[in-house]
């Protein structure tokens, strides 16, 4: 029942009820298909239910059919083989703590590629950590831009757009005078105090790319490749 609704073959499309409700507050950032999730549950309940009636009662027609009906409508949900994939490993960088001795209080950790919708893996890191230290960027629910429109992830900054380009197409881009000062104001913005690259997907033109911007190799520490960047240290 969302906004729009299609009656299928006939090409016929009448409003929703959520056109009614999408433009309150907090409605406009809810993901429609969660009311799904949430009806599962209740539809589970309501089978058990209707197998229990029917298996106390003596009527064997309607036994036979109702169970034959319940078959039926459980048989699109039988268990098939569920793809998974095997998360890679929290780097000893930081599994270890070694991170702390280059973040400050109040001080960053900025992970390569920052957290987005195609990559969460260094929200992998962070939470195995404990929440102990704060990162730019993530993949989450929010408000977002002037109109405080919800969004799955922060306004990308121009290094955060960069950055992500590369991981998703691996290809360097030019890096030049204006790249590395947009990269200098984002890392001082963000307070970065280390830039922590781990091997992985696209790991090469990333690690290429940070060299450019950053001006210098990174140095391999606890698995990682790591840029001590020292920015927003407060005031002694």
């Amino acid at each position: 029942m969302g906004v729009r609704i299609e009656i299928p073959g006939t090409g016929v499309v009448l409003p929703g009820a959520w056109r009614l409700m999408r433009e309150l507050p907090p409605f406009g950032s809810v993901i429609e298909s969660r009311f799904g999730m949430v009806c599962a549950p209740v539809l589970g309940v309501l089978v058990a239910l209707a197998v229990d009636r029917l298996a106390a009662t003596s009527e064997r027609r309607l036994k036979m059919w109702g169970l034959v009906a319940v078959a039926a409508a459980l048989l699109p949900i039988v268990p098939t083989p569920f793809p998974t994939n095997v998360r890679p490993p929290v780097p000893d960088f930081i599994a270890h703590g070694t991170w702390r001795q280059y973040v400050d209080k109040g001080q960053t950790v900025v992970p390569v590629p920052l957290a987005h919708s195609y990559t969460t893996e260094s929200q992998h890191w962070q939470s195995a950590a404990r929440m102990a230290f704060t990162m730019p960027g993530g993949y989450f629910m929010a408000p977002n831009g002037p109109e405080h429109t919800g969004n799955y992830n922060p306004d990308p900054r121009p290094t955060y757009r960069l950055l992500g380009n590369v991981y998703t197409s691996g290809r360097v881009p030019e890096i030049g005078p204006l790249q590395r000062a947009e990269a200098e104001e984002d890392l001082t913005y963000w307070k970065a105090g280390v830039v922590v690259l781990a091997p992985g997907f696209n790991a090469a033109p990333l690690y290429e790319t940070l060299k450019q911007l950053l001006g210098r190799d990174g140095t391999l520490v606890g698995g990682v490749w790591v840029w001590d960047v020292n920015y927003g240290t407060p005031p002694p």
